[in-house]
């Protein structure tokens, strides 16, 4: 393998050099598949996907949470001297729904 970037490679000719890379440090070989307690996982690789029981939180609610503010309210703020916005709306409670 070269240490020189791929330029101007093909995505076929970019796959091949990847294989390749892969091969040279050893990253292409077979692995056996161990049975873990959770407690003894750390450090190991997932062979299969791992889902929940129960969604977590329990309730519908936004991808994000947080809070929104202008930057101008926050003009001048440092760790020492921290500024004070003023909360105008708060956003509804999520309502609580079985199972999801």
């Amino acid at each position: 393998m070269s240490d020189r970037p791929l330029v101007d490679a093909t995505p076929a000719e970019a796959l091949a050099a990847w294989r390749s890379a892969l091969g040279e440090a050893g990253a292409l070989h077979a692995t056996t598949i161990e049975r873990r307690d959770l407690r003894s996982a750390h450090g190991h690789v997932l062979a299969r996907d791992v889902y929940a029981l129960q969604p977590s939180p329990p309730f519908r609610c936004a991808a994000m949470d947080g809070y929104a503010v202008r930057a101008a309210a926050t003009s001048g703020a440092t760790a020492e001297a921290p500024v004070s916005a003023p909360v105008t709306r708060r956003a509804a409670r999520p309502r609580r729904t079985r199972g999801r």
